[in-house]
């Protein structure tokens, strides 16, 4: 506005007439705005990808047990890596916490140790009182709460007394369904999994009661089906012999349907209904592995005609990697999870002495060689446990499956060991630990946590009659016992953080007091420590079966041995301490005697 009244005010001191500078302004800039080209969405994409990553990194946590099940009173030992999405070590100390997690999401132990440049290991006691059942085990940093808990490290922990443990989690459907790509769409065909009873046969009807297509679920409840959803119906599955019926996902009248090809090759088919929107355009494909985008292509989609998509990625690439497609303004379309082929170019030999004597020392060796035999220079971690004690727990684990914890599961529960072949499964998943409408559209995110994580203790102030906070600055005081250290915090608004350096070891208690203007002020106000564990992920029930339990009943003669020779131990020690206690008197009287 000011620039345009100085043009009126010059224009007219030299006798020109005036001229409204408006409309000059929005013709050049229209002409700005029409000559420019469209963005290429692609690249836009991937610069904002990469922006997104660099302002907000994504890291894992990937943790190494030393033996599959355990008992009430085990020490559990453990090794923890802290890794960027491609698998380096996250530089720097970080804290990391581990909440054990009943089957009522209640955390009922929790463990914080510190990663130094990804690598940290610790221990922790298994209660004497533990209820035997499934648990799991939560794994994050402060950082990794920004974003959500889908994200954190998850396993499943078993804890066995003398019998046998069963679970069954608390799902509200017995059947589930999980169209390819995330959507049912008409018109087009699509393949649908099924999750369910084991060895179960199913029937999928329309809704004049017609029967379309026999499901048979595999001994895992697994099953798949091909289906063309006819407009406006909705289909439903039931037991053959009738009774309860369960809805599958409604279709779409609008879509774009992905089906990966079960070869060697990583191929996919899009398909798009006919009279579809998306008719005669562009859909843009990426595939992400590693925090990276690895591939990407815009690819014209016509109806009737389905498109092939094949997707060239390294032999050797064995990490879990998505595809996705977007229209044209960042909708995502349809995307799963999925495997390559790969080809596992290294060998590892393990070199050990055949026989040891009882508490004898084991030597050996770990070689890592590549496809042409040469040694690799890595990072190993050996478990040694007594097989016999837990034939029925394999203990296979992959750090690529550590971001889709219920696959993990199902490899191990299954003997799976070639991830390729859990490419169906991987259709019931997801990973939604980061909004890629936040990356498409450039929005910051709010963090609440640091990078850098610290031990922390926060709490909050309160007066016991009134509720209200303490003057501010007011000191908390803290005092660990077993480590001998204290700590000083002040009070704002009556919260204060409690900063710990942590070189410590083994369980601590914290004791707390407080001091205002150099004087105790513990009878006046309360301290209320906040809680900072997560909310538990899942819901389920254990119980014991009849069957013994080969490792709980070792666990338990083992603790029955040990307190036996305690108590043997003590009573020695009594008698010897008697023993002692006597030769002293009697030397002593002989001494009076003969000084007499």
């Amino acid at each position: 506005m000011k620039m345009k009244e100085i043009c009126t005010r010059n224009q007219t001191r030299t006798g020109l007439r005036r001229i409204n500078v408006r409309p000059l302004i929005f013709i050049v800039a229209a002409i700005l705005f029409c000559s420019s080209k469209p963005a290429d969405f692609l690249q836009d994409l991937q610069q904002k990808f990469d922006a997104f990553k660099s302002k907000y990194p994504q890291v894992k946590l990937y943790c190494v047990f030393n033996q599959p099940v355990y008992s009430p009173g085990d020490t559990v030992f453990f090794q923890c890596w802290y890794l960027t999405e491609e698998f380096g070590h996250v530089k720097g100390e970080h804290i990391v916490t581990l909440d054990l997690f009943n089957g009522e999401s209640k955390t009922v132990q929790k463990v914080k140790f510190k990663v130094k440049n990804g690598v940290g290991h610790s221990q922790f006691v298994i209660y004497g009182g533990s209820t035997p059942g499934d648990y799991q085990i939560v794994g994050y940093t402060d950082w990794m709460k920004n974003f959500k808990p889908s994200g954190f490290y998850q396993k499943r922990f078993r804890i066995e007394s003398t019998k046998q443990v069963e679970t069954t989690f608390r799902k509200s459907d017995v059947l589930k369904f999980f169209p390819e790509g995330g959507n049912l769409v008409e018109g087009v065909s699509n393949k649908i999994v099924v999750m369910g009873p084991p060895s179960a046969a199913l029937q999928l009807r329309s809704p004049a009661d017609s029967s379309v297509n026999l499901i048979a679920l595999d001994s895992t409840g697994h099953g798949s089906f091909m289906l063309l959803p006819d407009a406006g119906i909705r289909y439903y599955a039931e037991w053959p012999s009738g009774g309860r019926r369960w809805p599958l996902p409604i279709a779409q009248k609008d879509g774009l349907s992905i089906q990966m090809e079960s070869n060697d090759k990583i191929e996919f088919v899009l398909s798009v209904p006919a009279g579809s929107q998306l008719n005669g355009k562009e859909v843009n494909a990426i595939v992400v592995s590693q925090g990276k985008i690895q591939y990407k292509q815009s690819i014209v989609v016509n109806e009737g005609q389905p498109v092939r998509m094949s997707v060239p990625l390294q032999p050797n690439d064995k990490g879990l990697h998505e595809i996705l497609i977007f229209d044209s303004v960042g909708k995502i379309l349809s995307r799963r999870l999925f495997f390559p082929k790969a080809v596992d170019q290294l060998a590892a030999t393990l070199n050990i002495t055949t026989s040891v004597s009882q508490r004898g020392r084991v030597s050996g060796a770990v070689r890592i060689l590549d496809a042409a035999g040469y040694p690799l220079e890595s990072e190993v971690n050996v478990v040694v446990y007594q097989s016999k004690l837990f034939e029925k727990y394999p203990t296979p684990s992959s750090v690529y499956l550590s971001d889709v914890p219920a696959a993990e599961e199902r490899a191990q529960q299954y003997g799976i060991k070639d991830n390729f072949l859990l490419n169906d499964f991987l259709i019931t998943q997801d990973r939604d630990f980061v909004n890629w409408q936040d990356i498409v559209n450039g929005r910051a995110l709010p963090l609440t946590f640091p990078f850098y994580s610290e031990a922390k203790l926060r709490g909050k102030v309160v007066s016991k009659k009134t509720g209200e906070a303490p003057p501010d600055s007011t000191a908390v005081i803290g005092y660990l016992q077993s480590n001998t250290v204290g700590y000083e915090a002040y009070t704002r608004n009556g919260n204060f953080e409690m900063t710990f350096i942590y070189d410590l070891w083994g369980a601590d208690k914290v004791f707390c007091t407080l001091e205002g203007k150099n004087k105790i002020s513990d009878e006046n106000y309360d301290i209320i420590i906040v809680n900072d564990s997560i909310a538990g992920l899942d819901v389920w029930t254990s119980v014991e079966k009849e069957q013994r339990s080969i490792y709980g009943e070792y666990a338990l003669n083992k603790q029955i041995v040990a307190k036996s020779y305690s108590f043997l131990a003590r009573k020695r020690h009594l008698i010897q301490k008697q023993n002692k206690v006597r030769t002293t008197y009697l030397k002593m009287s002989f001494a009076a005697l003969t000084s007499k």
